[in-house]
């Protein structure tokens, strides 16, 4: 499609005239990459022209498009619009910036793609994907997006009311996040982390994970640093570690790659239990969600314990429940096991750009089973 009529269909959907095909023609011509880009730069420089104005009050962009698409004239056509939502992905905003809020129910951000919640009044929902952006939120910048992190803008750093905030990474993918402190936290797959906008000066500043992260704790003698996970808490005043708390597994560990933490039992959200269990470098705290006896430290290789921020999966002498939610989380997957002879097995290995079925083939040379896939479930069987 010649560009001259691609703009005057773009200039005829902005003032809400396009036809049911010319709809049509648009979503078709927005799949490539470039098409995507040159429409955010055509539509920002549009609504420019038109309000006479030196900057795109992307917020308020987006409260339009909604407006728009629920008058009269476009509520029959929602629906089929729906259908193209990763496409229009990189068109709601023209940053790459998605932005809902929980009264949307029509509208849902996709549970495969990294997003941020800020809790005020309402849920507010951000997409943190998408090419680099600036990120404002009600005018007001929040932060500054790149392919696969998020940096908090400095002017959020002396808010008088923190929000609260919460970044959700979904199986398949690895986030990074640096905080108004500067602390620069990796988010493995299937990680969720808390913590409020800014953190109170000369206060604590803690912050809630589920999941696994690595902390790059930005180093400030007054304000300790503080990780609440399920059944832990690891406190720190600058440092470099690892925490791994999925809520599904049996255990949560603290590897101390650099610096020193200490390190003590969480039995609820009312507060915690005994004094700090320190730990050095290499490392490792370990406690079971489910059996007594508190927290054990043993030595360990800590940077063994990172190597999933390079995108490397490590088994070190573990059973097949644990290697099956790895993989899950990993690849994205549901991997259903009825082969009860894997249930015995210890397995040990690294792999980095080896699929799922791969390193599955790896174990199948040590105990023979079968498996089936089918879009994203495997199914493993024992051999008859």
């Amino acid at each position: 499609m010649m560009r001259s009529n691609i703009k005057k269909i773009i200039v005829k959907y902005m003032d809400s005239d396009t036809t049911a095909e010319e709809e049509a023609m648009l979503l078709k011509w927005l799949q490539s990459g470039e098409n995507r880009e040159f429409f955010k730069r055509y539509v920002k420089t549009e609504s420019l022209i038109k309000s006479q104005s030196k900057r795109f009050d992307e917020d308020k962009a987006f409260k339009d498009f909604l407006f728009q698409i629920r008058k009269g004239k476009r509520t029959a056509r929602i629906s089929r619009l729906l259908k193209y939502t990763a496409v229009f992905v990189g068109i709601l905003l023209m940053t790459g910036l998605m932005v809902f809020n929980n009264k949307d129910a029509a509208l849902q951000i996709d549970p495969n793609a990294v997003t941020l919640e800020i809790h005020s009044k309402n849920v507010r929902s951000i997409l943190l994907e998408g090419s680099s952006s600036v990120i404002r939120v009600a005018g007001k910048e929040l932060g500054s997006l790149q392919p696969g992190s998020f940096i908090y803008s400095d002017k959020i750093a002396n808010n008088k009311t923190p929000l609260r905030h919460t970044l959700k990474v979904p199986y398949g993918k690895k986030f990074q996040v640096t905080l108004t402190d500067g602390t620069i936290v990796h988010l493995n797959s299937g990680s969720v982390l808390g913590y409020p906008a800014n953190f109170e000066p000369n206060g604590n500043r803690e912050v809630y994970l589920e999941g696994e992260a690595f902390f790059d704790v930005s180093e400030n003698k007054h304000s300790p640093f503080i990780v609440n996970t399920q059944g832990l808490q690891t406190q720190v005043f600058g440092t470099e570690f690892n925490i791994s708390a999925y809520t599904d597994d049996e255990i949560a560990e603290v590897v101390l790659v650099e610096g020193e933490v200490g390190v003590r039992s969480r039995p609820s959200d009312k507060g915690c239990n005994g004094n700090l269990t320190r730990l050095t470098p290499n490392q490792k705290a370990t406690m079971g969600y489910k059996k007594e006896g508190g927290i054990t430290v043993s030595n360990v290789d800590a940077a063994a314990y990172t190597l999933w921020r390079k995108g490397i999966l490590r088994f070190e002498s573990d059973d097949m429940v644990s290697i099956i939610k790895k993989l899950e989380r990993h690849f994205n997957l549901t991997i259903v096991n009825n082969c009860p002879a894997l249930d015995t097995r210890l397995f040990t290995g690294t792999f980095d750009i080896e699929s799922a079925e791969e390193i599955l083939g790896v174990i199948q040379a040590h105990t023979p089973f079968a498996y089936t896939k089918s879009d994203k479930t495997i199914i493993i069987n024992t051999i008859d």
